[in-house]
């Protein structure tokens, strides 16, 4: 039984080793000044350096509903985190419903910091409109931000929760 623990112990240390690499993913709700919100997922690497990716909608006010796809980063083949508001703690990036760089009409700007390679949206100091906000005059008033959750992380939760259940059963068939 010790050996079959050791063993389930060095795989999830094995597996959550490979996770900390992993992107990293979070959902974001902005409320701006004209009453619009967006809604979506956004995925980072290296420790929430990079944003390589957006699912999410902007609705409301003169906006209507528009798909958010597209990152500035990720559109521009960028491969290195930018400092576009001359502050070294935060990095920025735009949300954008294009497809290419001549080829949108919303973007949002966002602004974020990682201490300790957590996740911090950060409205301020940059509460410039061009980093928070809605093309440059829609400021934004309200955000949240929370985990989504890891497809692996769940189905490794999963699987050790029944290999636990199959270890039980055969100790009390045993007994």
């Amino acid at each position: 039984m010790n050996k079959i623990m050791t063993g389930l112990v060095a795989v999830a240390l094995a597996a959550t080793a490979g996770v900390a690499a992993a992107d990293q993913h979070i959902h974001l709700d902005e409320t701006y000044a004209s009453g619009a919100t967006f809604s979506g997922d956004l995925t980072f690497t290296n420790g929430f350096q990079m944003l390589t990716g957006v699912n999410g909608t902007l609705s409301g006010a003169s906006y209507g509903t528009d798909t958010i796809g597209w990152t500035w980063w990720q559109g521009s083949g960028l491969t290195a985190p930018q400092d576009d508001d001359g502050n070294p703690a935060t990095s920025e990036d735009w949300l954008m419903d294009g497809t290419d760089t001549g080829h949108y009409s919303h973007y949002i700007g966002l602004s974020w910091s990682a201490p300790g390679g957590h996740f911090q949206l950060t409205l301020s100091p940059d509460t410039n409109v061009y980093y928070a906000g809605i093309n440059s005059s829609d400021a934004v008033v309200s955000a949240s931000v929370s985990a989504v959750p890891e497809s692996t992380n769940a189905t490794m939760l999963v699987a050790g929760l029944g290999l636990l259940g199959l270890m039980v059963r055969r100790r009390q068939t045993r007994g």
